[in-house]
């Protein structure tokens, strides 16, 4: 699996630079996005992170070239991932903030305005604080152009119907949490039965 963790043995940190740590995540965006069949992508507990929309974060980068327009189609024929799952990842709230933010605004330009690509974003087990933040100031125009129109797999079903993005946020323990409870759930060995008297 893809796993984009700092290793703890000192002599490899030294050559264990953003570009390199970018690598294997640019080799995954870029096979789906020269796919002709690829609509769901699922990049979890990656260990992948983002705070911001920093224009120097190649990780930041391909996460949101994720959620865009892609292939070599145009106009009507455009592709999109239908569904993406960052779950059990570090994004935090301004960059989850921009992947909803882009994700929207490059399928409400698609020109079937009767059916707009929708899409369905799985961000549970994040460090994402105050979704419900997110999706109201996406929704009263908080973002570069205007109101989004998202909604939450918690909203009615009208409200998800309506929408362009419909977002999971489910529960945000984050990645590490996720693990320890894993972990719990691994039953204990029985002790071993007593030998029989001889």
């Amino acid at each position: 699996p893809l796993y984009n963790e700092t290793p703890e043995d000192v002599a490899l940190i030294a050559r264990w630079d953003a570009k390199r740590r970018a690598q294997t995540l640019q080799l995954a965006v870029q096979f789906v996005r020269v796919s002709t069949a690829a609509k769901i992508v699922r990049l979890e507990n990656c260990n992948l992170q983002g705070s911001t929309h920093d224009r120097e974060d190649l990780i930041e980068q391909e996460v949101i070239r994720l959620v865009k327009k892609f292939g070599f189609g145009s106009g009507k024929d455009a592709r999109y991932t239908s569904e993406v799952s960052l779950a059990r990842n570090r994004f935090e709230d301004a960059f989850a903030k921009k992947i909803i933010e882009g994700a929207h605004w490059e399928r409400a330009a698609h020109p079937d305005k009767e059916n707009l690509p929708r899409l369905l974003l799985d961000l549970r087990g994040n460090r994402i604080r105050n979704p419900s933040r997110i999706i109201a100031d996406l929704r009263e125009g908080h973002s570069a152009a205007g109101p989004v129109h998202v909604a939450t797999v918690d909203d009615p079903e009208e409200e998800q119907k309506k929408a362009i993005v419909v977002v999971n946020f489910g529960s945000q323990d984050g990645p590490r949490a996720s693990s320890l409870a894993r972990a719990r759930e691994v039953p204990k060995p029985k002790p071993a039965a007593p030998a029989a008297a001889s």
